[in-house]
């Protein structure tokens, strides 16, 4: 009897609560539309799902709306504001670099005002150095030897003369014979100082005019205690240079000569030191020509006339040229091997001088102690 109470209890308790998850079932799920529902994954009405927006949906967008708006107005805001910040960076860039180009225009104008003042300062040192360097110049030249050579007088032979030994020679005051001679030259110096003969070079030819350079024919060089003392000092003494070369004249050239359609030209250079230990050239050219006049008895001599070319008588008057060609009577070289340097007086080496021709240029004095 108890049995069936329990089991006809139990039996109610599972009614009632069928009964409320009907209602409350029913009451969660949404009505139906009033259209039959289509047939779900046929041919005629594919698959598809449809959604619908609730209350709660449409207050979270509306609310995602509002968020994004009003981040949109803050990231507006936020760009505003930098480009203004970024826009006063640029024009205050913008002035600095002008004071920049102001006072670089202004340092160059300063630094072009100092070079003008440097140039201006440097033109007067440059002129007063130079100035002093003329006065210095004029004050060494008075002081300087001065030497001058007289034309030698051309003697007749018989025959050229002999390397040693005496020989036997005529005065000659007309036309060169077949064989001359050149026993010596005079030299005078009219400076304050002394000068130290170092060699002398000596040239001749046959011609009406000269060649632009000389050829020198012989050398003559000179001891080391050699001494050209001034001419003021010994009063009517003169320096004699002894020569004795031979000159040799062809009947042709004797016969051009007679008939004044050539001369015969003797050319040279003397080369000594001053008190300085400088090296310095004295040239010299001497025409042989008959001085009488037309009609009168022939009277030769040699003379400083005849407007040589300026290498003869104007080259260069200091410093040390190179060897000179030396030509044998036959006008060959009298040797294969170039002659030995000159002697070089006192213990210093000045003038030492590079160049091709005796015109070149002077390289610049340097000395070595």
């Amino acid at each position: 009897m108890r049995t069936w109470k329990v089991c006809l209890l139990g039996c109610v308790m599972i009614a009632s609560f069928n009964s409320s998850a009907a209602r409350e079932m029913k009451r969660t799920l949404p009505e139906p539309s009033a259209s039959p529902a289509p047939l779900i994954g046929s041919e005629s009405a594919p698959l598809y799902i449809r959604g619908e927006v609730t209350s709660t949906t449409r207050d979270n967008a509306s609310a995602d709306v509002a968020e994004r708006e009003r981040r949109k107005a803050q990231s507006d805001e936020d760009l505003v504001r930098y480009t203004y910040w970024l826009a006063i960076g640029t024009v205050c860039l913008f002035v600095a670099a002008g004071a920049q180009v102001g006072l670089f225009a202004w340092q160059l104008r300063l630094i072009n005002a100092s070079s003008a003042d440097a140039r201006t300062l440097a033109q007067a040192t440059k002129t007063s150095s130079d100035a002093l360097m003329r006065s210095t110049e004029a004050a060494i030249a008075l002081e300087l030897p001065v030497l001058r050579l007289a034309p030698p007088d051309l003697d007749a032979i018989d025959a050229p003369i002999p390397e040693q030994g005496a020989y036997g020679s005529s005065s000659n005051d007309g036309p060169p014979t077949r064989f001359s001679v050149v026993s010596e030259i005079t030299c005078r110096n009219y400076g304050r100082t002394a000068a130290f003969p170092v060699e002398l070079r000596l040239g001749w030819t046959v011609a009406k005019s000269l060649a632009l350079e000389p050829v020198f024919r012989a050398v003559v060089r000179f001891s080391p205690s050699e001494v050209f003392r001034p001419t003021q000092a010994e009063p009517g003494e003169a320096d004699r240079i002894h020569v004795h070369r031979t000159i040799e004249i062809s009947d042709e050239d004797i016969e051009r000569i007679r008939r004044n359609e050539a001369w015969l030209w003797l050319f040279g250079s003397l080369l000594f030191q001053d008190y300085m230990g400088h090296n310095r050239i004295q040239h010299f050219c001497w025409r042989h020509a008959n001085r009488n006049a037309p009609g009168d008895s022939a009277f030769y001599f040699f003379a400083s006339d005849g407007d040589p070319p300026w290498a003869y008588t104007r080259g260069p008057t200091s410093g040390l040229p190179e060897p000179p060609i030396v030509l044998n009577q036959e006008g060959r070289h009298a040797n294969s091997e170039p002659p030995e340097p000159p002697p070089i007086i006192g213990d210093r080496l000045e003038g030492l001088v590079s160049h091709n021709t005796f015109r070149s240029r002077i390289v610049r004095n340097f000395r070595r102690r």
